[in-house]
């Protein structure tokens, strides 16, 4: 997971000694083809801390956010840091599918 700073910390007001301080990618889905239909992306943002103690290194907190990209493409065209992240991705899973002899 990456650490996303949250620009308010969230308190849990029924343990108010927990504070989850960092935003972390819980899901994050693209759909579509990009030609036929637009590529969208979905990304699911939860609250969380890292904590040691825990078999995961993550408490996780209840609150979560949405985010949504009707149209990645569009999105790319006009940010060249989408389009630069786009261009990695798609890079980087031809070459996993080329070397698992998918492709």
């Amino acid at each position: 997971m990456a650490d996303i700073p949250a620009t308010v910390p969230v308190t849990v007001p029924a343990t108010p000694a927990q504070t989850f301080p960092l935003w972390v990618v819980e899901s994050l889905v693209f759909s579509g083809n990009g030609i036929e239909q637009p590529l969208t992306a979905e990304a699911w943002f939860r609250i969380a801390r890292r904590n040691a103690a825990s078999s995961t290194g993550w408490d996780l907190g209840d609150e979560r956010r949405n985010y949504h990209i009707a149209d990645v493409w569009a999105l790319a065209g006009t940010d060249s840091d989408v389009a630069s992240t786009m261009t990695d991705i798609i890079a980087t899973l031809t070459r996993l599918a080329t070397s698992a002899g998918v492709l």
